[in-house]
């Protein structure tokens, strides 16, 4: 299974010596549950004017997650955690206290940690609902180079506060994945219990302290089934709430409107890379170079520069007057320096009035 030792770490922003965490963490990431690299074009929905910013200023709009058009979306993955807890809790009657902590804890970091913003893509482009919850336009990107966002580091072998994940929706591998984290807890609870120096409800919370930024990505990951044709990937963004320093939320939040109601959102871009050049030279070039010195740039504005922002394709969905909307894109994605862009449209012959 994993080694068990005593370990300090610092984890999801949840400081821990607990014995044997810092081991069970690197065996669940090991794991790698989700998938983290697409190894296709994977495309984004939107409407004219999310078109139009995209090409001209190369920047995502990433959504709170408690704004996004599904309202009930986490509603579905807290039920299915609280289900697997209250399994466990009904074998282990003896530990009841350990999992009454693990269920009120699910949740904190969602609730008391996090400020979390969302961009989802599709592996489908040319999918009726997505044409119909979000826009006319379809953008592809080729993520399947190395890539960072220009907020976070986002490589596989970090774990950062930014990350490419797809969504989960089969029922019976989340329930897996929950489980085997859940028992794994247990275990190690188990394990320490008797040679502890603290009371029980003390070593109970060590462990079942750490199970909500164990959990977090997947109750950000997990969909119900009748999503599935999404087939959907998440850029997601994480940033502390009540910090003090100048963190991404903190300098960079912004407002838009839906309706009668403010939506919070970031900005946040996809830059490929030169995989090579980035382990070896990135640092070299960044501090050698005395225009970069000067206007005191940081990696993130320097990659901008450097990198590409990976636009591929762009379909355009059900709209009238379609034989004409290919004209402009192209003049607009020219104009902005993106030359070799397919641009087709859909094959729906569906009335664009009726969506």
């Amino acid at each position: 299974m994993y080694n068990v030792g005593n370990a300090t770490n610092i984890y999801f922003g949840i400081a821990t010596d607990t014995p044997g965490f810092k081991e069970f963490v690197e065996h669940i990431e090991g794991k790698k549950f989700l998938e983290r690299l697409p190894s296709s074009t994977i495309y984004h929905y939107t409407d004219a004017n999310g078109l139009k910013g995209l090409i001209e200023d190369k920047l995502f709009w990433c959504t709170d997650i408690e704004y996004m058009n599904d309202a009930n979306e986490l509603a579905y993955a807290e039920n299915l955690i609280k289900n697997q807890i209250d399994e466990f809790k009904s074998k282990n009657q003896d530990d009841s206290l350990f999992f009454k902590i693990l269920k009120s804890e699910a949740f904190r970091s969602i609730k008391e940690v996090y400020n979390i913003y969302v961009t989802s893509f599709s592996e489908v482009p040319d999918l009726l609902s997505q044409w119909r919850g979000y826009g006319k336009y379809c953008i592809g990107f080729d993520c399947q180079n190395p890539f960072r966002t220009d907020c976070h580091l986002n490589l596989p072998t970090e774990w950062p506060l930014a990350r490419m994940r797809k969504v989960e929706y089969s029922k019976e591998k989340q329930k897996e994945i929950i489980s085997e984290i859940i028992d794994g807890l247990y275990l190690l609870f188990q394990k320490h219990l008797p040679d502890a120096d603290h009371e029980y409800e003390v070593v109970a919370n060590w462990y079942g302290g750490n199970f909500s930024g164990l959990i977090l990505e997947y109750l950000l990951s997990f969909k119900d089934p009748i999503f599935e044709e999404e087939k959907e990937w998440r850029l997601i963004h994480l940033d502390w709430k009540n910090n003090s320093d100048t963190s991404q939320d903190s300098r960079d939040v912004k407002f838009r409107t839906r309706g009668d109601h403010l939506i919070p959102y970031i900005q946040s871009g996809i830059r490929t890379f030169d995989e090579s050049k980035f382990k070896k030279g990135y640092r070299k070039l960044h501090k050698s170079s005395d225009e970069y010195l000067e206007k005191e740039i940081d990696f993130d504005d320097y990659l901008r520069d450097v990198g590409s922002f990976p636009i591929s394709y762009v379909g355009i969905g059900p709209l009238n007057y379609i034989d004409i909307a290919d004209k402009a894109i192209i003049r607009h994605l020219e104009k902005n320096g993106f030359h070799d862009v397919e641009v087709t449209k859909t094959d729906s012959n569906i009335r664009s009035d009726w969506l």
